[in-house]
């Protein structure tokens, strides 16, 4: 009599399109405080997978292969949507977060309620 064994591992599994954990948060940086960076494969769950911007091109672009984003702060910005998406041959998922860049100014910046004003 023979004996047949068989194992299946579900979390290699290759034929699963990419999930995301919907973990980015949004970000508020500094006018001319250089380029900064998120990883934004770390949100992203999935073998084989390569990244796009779906929104945000104008402020942001991203490495197709890693996954990081780098987001310049040359002008200031209001609320500007980021949309990541991570795609492989079996699907694709898009993870969102909001980027502001505060105007620089010589005195200061102030946060009033949700609203940075810059003087």
């Amino acid at each position: 009599m023979m004996k047949l064994s068989v194992s299946i591992n579900y979390l290699n599994y290759p034929n699963l399109a990419p999930r995301s954990k919907n973990t980015l948060t949004d970000l508020t940086f500094v006018q001319g405080s250089g380029t900064q960076t998120v990883l934004a494969a770390d949100d992203f769950s999935g073998s084989g997978l390569t990244f796009s911007l779906l929104a945000g091109e104008s402020l942001a672009s991203i490495d197709p292969q890693s996954g990081l984003i780098a987001i310049r702060t040359d002008d200031a910005v209001s609320e500007t949507q980021i949309i990541a998406q991570a795609t492989n041959p079996h699907g694709s998922a898009k993870s969102a977060f909001i980027v502001t860049v505060l105007g620089k100014s010589g005195i200061g910046y102030w946060k009033i309620g949700n609203e940075f004003t810059v003087s």
